[in-house]
């Protein structure tokens, strides 16, 4: 009893009936996934002069996450209409790298201007110099780059989540599918008598009623042939003469 109610409370976060419902777990999830990034810090923030602007710097740096990991599902849903193998998935890494980088061109931007580069961790401070003036040197811009593939990394955890839930929809709805199959076949067969019956009771009422009535007993009997005709010839496309 207690697996079962296991099932099913894993099958309504996983599949939730209502949108508001969805949206909820949705947070849910984002909340314990900046939650954990925060705790995973804690002890460089108990060690340093931590003021209200720094953490808040934090929660937009892990918050960023979100919108790109959504524009990756569109970019997805987009591509995969048109694109597939490796050619959808090198495109895909590209439009996450990108977005990655102009997310957090963002949130560096919008930190800047509500509380101050200055005002955040030392390490934030120089990402987001670097990200908002990256200049003209390949070297700053490669460097870049590369720690937007870093950051990517951070995906892996929703995207797991994705494919996972990905990989059940898809099995229910083969199973589904096959449920319903044999569903409509099981109905088809109760829906139809076997004309092989209907056949040897002509036979059985023809031998009784020969006897006493031959005429109605002929009936019968062309009956009962043109059920075989039925059976045997009606699904040819050429009948001898």
């Amino acid at each position: 009893m207690t697996s079962s109610t296991s099932i099913i409370s894993a099958g309504n976060i996983l599949f939730p009936a209502t949108t508001g419902m969805r949206v909820f777990w949705h947070c849910v999830f984002w909340l314990v996934f900046i939650s954990i990034h925060l705790v995973f810090f804690l002890q460089v923030i108990l060690r340093s002069d931590i003021t209200g602007f720094m953490v808040i710097s934090y929660i937009m740096y892990y918050a960023k996450f979100a919108p790109i990991f959504y524009g990756c599902c569109v970019s997805y849903r987009f591509l995969n209409r048109y694109l597939s193998g490796l050619t959808l998935w090198a495109l895909l890494f590209l439009s996450a790298l990108i977005l990655t980088h102009v997310l957090s061109t963002i949130t560096f931007f919008t930190a800047r201007e509500l509380i101050g580069l200055e005002n955040a961790t030392p390490s934030f401070e120089m990402l987001g110099t670097h990200y908002l003036n990256p200049g003209s040197d390949y070297r700053m811009w490669l460097t870049l780059i590369v720690f937007d593939f870093q950051d990517m990394q951070l995906l892996l955890l929703p995207a797991g989540f994705k494919i996972f839930k990905y990989g059940i929809s898809y099995q229910k709805a083969h199973q589904d599918l096959k449920t319903e199959r044999i569903k409509t076949e099981l109905s088809n067969l109760k829906s139809q008598l076997d004309p092989h019956f209907i056949i040897n009771f002509i036979n059985s009422a023809y031998l009784q009623i020969l006897p006493i009535q031959k005429e109605a007993a002929e009936y019968l009997a062309r009956l009962a042939s043109i059920i075989r005709f039925a059976l045997e010839d009606g699904s040819r496309d050429m009948i001898p003469l």
